[in-house]
């Protein structure tokens, strides 16, 4: 099972010498300063000396990895120790997707170039040793598929041959354009073809995949031959929610033809459902729903996974209640949790007990004055009754 954090041992100074108590409180000083202030990156944000969060993902109930400002790492025994696995030839803020289909595969995506809007270069790193070593090659090609790209971008893997790159373009806030790439090598060739927005996609098949997302999170399409073409879907939803605005979480496929969709509902008396597909989106069904006490704005949805074909995890980003369902949607449960902090920013479950939420805080030393934003991880192993700091 997960493991946080020990508390932190105080030290009796009361022994020290002098000089040695002046040195010791300026090592003191030097820690905070670095630590519990943080240490600023060039765009002026304040970073703890060990880095904050900056994305995670569960592979089983102990074995998972964290992206931190400084560097990739990854533990196969529940977080009782870390092993640093950053790609050596990539920077690791260039990083904007980690992909692992289990501790010993993966694959990163990372972008080089001047800034947003120049000829980017993406490239992919992969490892099948759980990150001793890497193999680096690149995604899309200099020149005109560099150009007028942002700095993410999007990963997925269906298993350790068939893979596909979303490259987000530079856009307005009202309109979404990217670059698709697929790889039928594990990511030593990649062949370019079309997508209609820069969202992440996942895929049942070699050939079905969906995409969902777009600048007010609305918008759902499906592809039949492995993203060399799409069709948009308009999934119809029950009258109680006909004047409601969906947008769409991260869908999954479970078993060939049968798609996970949780939505949040933009309305007066916000809330979330499933939209489960069993014939690859040919029709739909949206069971039931569960009402929720944080707002929804159109393009945010609520963070939340799809453990299995069946079970579904939302968590409101205030951190005050989970809502679960066993049956893909049909009945809702909700949860008051302890320990888990406002600020949830994503989730992560591999099964209805264990889960991983990445939570992100602002410390203030005056009122909204002087501030330190950070993310950390915090895990559940009884089905987010109780939430704990993962250290690391």
């Amino acid at each position: 099972m997960l493991r946080v954090a020990p508390k932190a041992r105080t030290r009796d100074v009361a022994a020290v010498t002098a000089p040695a108590l002046f040195v010791a409180v300026m090592a003191a000083m030097l820690a905070i300063a670095l630590t519990g202030c943080g240490a600023s990156e060039p765009d002026g944000k304040q970073v703890s000396a060990a880095g904050d969060v900056r994305s995670m993902g569960l592979l089983s109930e102990s074995e998972g990895w964290i992206l931190t400002t400084q560097e990739l790492r990854i533990t196969t025994n529940g977080g009782d120790s870390w092993k640093t696995i950053t790609p050596d030839k990539v920077a690791v803020d260039t990083i904007s997707t980690v992909r692992f289909l289990n501790p010993h595969q993966g694959w990163v995506l990372a972008a080089a170039g001047a800034g947003a809007g120049t000829d980017v270069q993406f490239v992919v790193a992969r490892t099948e040793d759980g990150g001793t070593t890497w193999q680096t090659t690149p995604v899309n090609s200099a020149g005109a598929d560099g150009d007028n790209l942002s700095l993410a971008g999007y990963l997925t893997f269906l298993d350790d041959s068939h893979g596909w790159a979303v490259l987000v373009g530079v856009t307005s806030s009202n309109f979404s354009a990217g670059q698709l790439f697929r790889t039928s090598d594990g990511g030593q060739t990649w062949e370019k073809l079309s997508i209609p927005i820069a969202a992440p996609v996942s895929f049942a098949s070699k050939d079905d995949g969906v995409a969902a997302g777009g600048p007010a999170g609305d918008q759902l399409f499906i592809t039949a031959d492995g993203g060399v073409s799409w069709k948009r879907e308009r999934p119809p939803l029950p009258s109680a929610l006909a004047s409601a605005y969906p947008v769409y979480g991260s869908p999954a496929y479970y078993a060939p033809s049968t798609l996970v969709i949780p939505v949040s509902f933009v309305s007066d008396s916000p809330s979330v459902g499933v939209l489960i597909s069993t014939d690859g989106g040919q029709s739909w069904e949206l069971t039931g729903s569960a009402t929720i006490d944080q707002s929804v704005s159109i393009g945010a949805g609520v963070p939340s996974d799809v453990v299995d074909g069946q079970t579904v995890v939302v968590v409101e980003v205030n951190g005050s209640k989970i809502h679960s369902s066993a049956d893909a949607g049909a009945k809702w449960s909700t949860t008051s949790p302890n320990g888990l902090p406002a600020g949830v920013v994503d989730v992560d479950f591999v099964s209805a007990e264990v889960g991983w939420a990445l939570v992100q805080t602002n410390d203030c030393l005056t009122f909204k004055d002087n501030c330190v934003q950070s993310q950390n991880v915090y895990a559940t192993t009884d089905a987010g009754q109780t939430w704990e700091e993962i250290g690391f």
